[in-house]
């Protein structure tokens, strides 16, 4: 190979290595420029990217924990001809019974009355163990106080409504609750409470400080 041949070929390298320099240092500075306007970067699938945790919600088991049925002036309420009037009661209850499984009850009173008499006192507590994984501590609260008891509160229904259909008596309905709106009226009802109690303590605190001052002072 000629001298000249051999100076071009160095030319024509050098000249390759600059370009591919440049277009290298272009290249981080384009990343760089797209970073800092916010242009997302790209990575790998996993990296750097936490795992959510699966979310689980499951009714295990439900039971009639408590029923009772009272009708203390049988037989002679039975000759009565006007409807009877009903007084409903529903309360609900969660516990957690470990990590993930938690104890939850729907409890309902019937008070059944013609005129001033009791047609009979109806009680039941429905519960039932639910598997809740994956959620907020919030969502938890939520899925106890509305979810878990309204579905409770279907298999009461039927199992109340069987209770009085054995005595022979008309068949007791119950009616929809909107679990969701009691949730909320417990809700803000715990919030005015903790409030209430902040701002007596806050006044206990202040009353305490103004009398150690008045001791000092004297």
């Amino acid at each position: 190979m000629s001298e000249e041949n051999k100076n071009l070929d160095q030319e024509n390298a050098q000249t390759n290595g600059a370009e591919a320099g440049a277009g290298a240092a272009a290249g981080a500075a384009a990343a760089q420029e797209g970073q800092a306007k916010g242009e997302p970067s790209i990575r790998k699938i996993g990296e750097d990217q936490p795992q959510e945790q699966q979310r689980s919600f499951n009714l295990q088991r439900t039971y009639l924990k408590e029923s009772s049925l009272e009708m203390p002036n049988a037989p002679h309420i039975f000759m009565a001809e006007e409807n009877p009037q009903y007084e409903i009661s529903v309360n609900i209850g969660a516990e957690p019974l470990s990590e993930k499984y938690f104890h939850s009850l729907v409890r309902a009173t019937v008070h059944a009355k013609i005129g001033q008499h009791t047609l009979y006192m109806l009680e039941g507590t429905q519960a039932g163990i639910f598997e809740i994984s994956g959620f907020e501590v919030q969502e938890i609260d939520q899925l106890l106080g509305i979810v878990c008891p309204a579905n409770l509160f279907n298999y009461l229904r039927v199992n109340l409504a069987d209770m009085v259909t054995r005595t022979g008596l008309p068949q007791l309905n119950l009616a929809d609750i909107n679990f969701q709106a009691l949730y909320e009226q417990n809700l803000q009802a715990r919030i005015q409470e903790a409030q209430q109690q902040q701002a007596a303590q806050q006044a206990s605190g202040a009353a305490g400080t103004a009398g150690t001052a008045g001791q000092k002072a004297n």
